[in-house]
């Protein structure tokens, strides 16, 4: 089964403690913005549930997406380091699963 690696099209603030300026803190809406993508791993990896697999940097902020399952790096759709505009929810990949 293919599992959509999906960028989020809100990313909420930072706490106090974790950020290290202000534009951290404050909640981005992704929406009609461009985000580059950076790929933490290849096609045919194994990846586990919970593993930052690929970043976006969009206005001076990094975006971390994490494997939502165990599964196999099936498909990159957007390649690395290339700048892409959020229109809604935007699948970056495929994450081949058992399930």
């Amino acid at each position: 089964m293919l599992e959509p690696i999906i960028l989020p099209k809100v990313v909420e603030g930072k706490s106090e403690e974790e950020a290290t300026c202000e534009c951290q803190k404050k909640r981005l809406d992704l929406t009609h913005k461009a985000v580059a993508i950076f790929w933490k791993a290849e096609e045919g990896d194994q990846v586990k549930e919970g593993q930052q697999i690929c970043e976006g940097e969009v206005e001076k902020r990094v975006v971390e997406v994490y494997a939502s399952c165990d599964g196999i790096l099936k498909e990159i759709l957007v390649e690395d380091g290339d700048e892409i505009v959020c229109e809604g929810e935007t699948v970056l990949g495929y994450l081949e699963t058992d399930q």
